[in-house]
């Protein structure tokens, strides 16, 4: 008895016909002036979810084959990007949607660091930010509540 196979059959036979798909995917951004994302080219290659991309690329049978291309694509789109950032021409609401998405579908992580520096305060290795402000409000307010002044 033979085995049936389950499941829909792939979508793309080879990797030359998927990375031809692809192709025509990039050209269509560069001459519709289009930033192109993964999102989109999920729905040019015809898939109706995101995850059908991730399965060519990790557990299809032939995902050799398969992965590379993808992968390329994936990391082209990310390069793109990259460089709509670096070149800044971009308006506000676009630049956070972009910087959003890299976040998102590409692992980019916002790094902050934090420099403090402590104030040498009587030796306690406390530092209090804008500590100059808190002295000058400590020397008003002991100015004004002091006995000298009630005097006059």
């Amino acid at each position: 008895m033979a085995s049936r196979k389950k499941g829909r059959p792939r979508k793309y036979r080879n990797a030359d016909q998927l990375q031809e798909k692809i192709a025509e995917y990039f050209h269509s951004c560069s001459e519709r002036g289009k930033i192109p994302t993964k999102a989109g080219l999920c729905y040019y290659l015809g898939f109706a979810d995101p995850a059908a991309l991730s399965y060519y690329a990790d557990r299809c049978k032939a995902r050799n084959h398969f992965s590379k291309a993808i992968r390329k694509a994936l990391v082209k789109i990310e390069a793109w990007k990259a460089q709509a950032l670096v070149d800044g021409e971009l308006e506000p609401g676009r630049l956070r949607g972009l910087c959003f998405d890299l976040r998102c579908n590409h692992g980019w992580r916002e790094k902050t660091a934090v420099k403090t520096e402590e104030p040498d305060v009587g030796g306690s290795g406390v530092a209090v930010i804008g500590w100059h402000r808190w002295e000058n409000y400590c020397r008003r307010r002991l100015a004004q509540s002091s006995p000298a002044s009630d005097s006059s």
